[in-house]
């Protein structure tokens, strides 16, 4: 049975049943599926998202307290260093050479720390065989 005869046969057994309603548009598979669908759309509406929207707050509120946490950005310590006033060119030269010097800087105190570190490790080794 093909759709459009099941459509049929539900629209005559619906018009045997319930004179009328198929023509005023009360009755009918095709209401029945609107009627459902509004159902559920006014309950996402008025249950899942409320809550979605107050548990996304509430994470949001809690990763930003972490960072809180984690002290300041790293934009934070270069305003910091830098007049708060409208920037001018020397500011923006002053903020561009800090942003592109501060990444080298840190990588090279890594390598000096890790550097270091070997050789004291090295060191202690060593006076365990002495």
């Amino acid at each position: 049975m093909s759709l459009d005869d099941f459509k049929t046969q539900e629209n005559s057994w619906l018009e045997q049943k319930l004179p009328g309603f198929v023509g005023r548009g009360l009755a009918s598979s095709p209401v029945l599926v609107l009627k459902l669908e509004k159902i559920l759309a006014d309950h996402v509406r008025m249950s899942w998202v409320p809550q979605s929207i107050t548990r996304i707050w509430t994470d949001r509120y809690l990763v930003y307290k972490r960072l809180e946490q984690l002290g300041p950005t790293a934009e934070t310590v270069v305003n910091h260093f830098l007049p708060s006033s409208p920037p001018t060119s020397g500011h923006l030269q002053m903020r561009n050479m800090l942003e592109a010097f501060l990444p080298g800087l840190l990588g090279c105190i890594e390598n000096k720390i890790l550097r270091l570190t070997t050789m004291r490790e090295v060191d202690e080794s060593q006076v365990g065989h002495i």
